[in-house]
């Protein structure tokens, strides 16, 4: 889960050594079981956020070329709202009403807090999957989404006990 409130700068790069720092992780490198995929292209999932935002940054394994990967595509599904689709094509940066994106060596995305939960916090859960044209490329989490708890924005939940 996420230790601290960041706001990654939007360029599809790790800007500095502590963008991230902070962030929540999912390793989806030694996650899935004995009959799931070897081949893995997406190989952590990082989640955070700040009071108007939250971030999700996906890396690729390093066989993986982001850049000129038109027919990839990706989508954050939300619990909530359903699925955001970002054509890898694209790549931005990419500016929509309610979210934004780059990819470059990493995709990296913002988004409203007031979009994924309409007071703009409480419980988010999602999944992150990969599409190669129609088909299903990887699915992560395999089970259960990730689930994050979003603290409203004049309270904070780091440090509870």
């Amino acid at each position: 889960m996420p230790e601290a409130l960041i706001t990654p700068t939007l360029d599809g790069l790790l800007t500095h050594y502590y963008e991230w720092s902070g962030a929540g992780e999912y390793d989806c490198s030694s996650a899935g079981g004995a009959m799931h995929r070897v081949e893995k292209f997406i190989s952590k999932i990082y989640f955070a956020f700040d009071n108007q935002y939250l971030y999700i940054r996906l890396d690729f394994d390093k066989k993986f070329d982001l850049v000129g990967k038109g027919k990839y595509r990706v989508l954050i599904n939300f619990k909530s709202t359903g699925p955001i689709e970002i054509n890898l094509q694209d790549c931005g940066p990419e500016e929509k009403e309610n979210y934004a994106y780059a990819c470059n060596q990493i995709l990296e995305i913002k988004f409203k807090r007031e979009m994924l939960v309409e007071s703009g916090y409480g419980q988010v859960d999602f999944f992150v999957t990969l599409f190669s044209g129609k088909e299903l490329m990887e699915k992560w989490p395999l089970d259960v989404p990730i689930s994050i708890k979003i603290p409203d924005k004049d309270k904070t939940i780091f440090w509870e006990i």
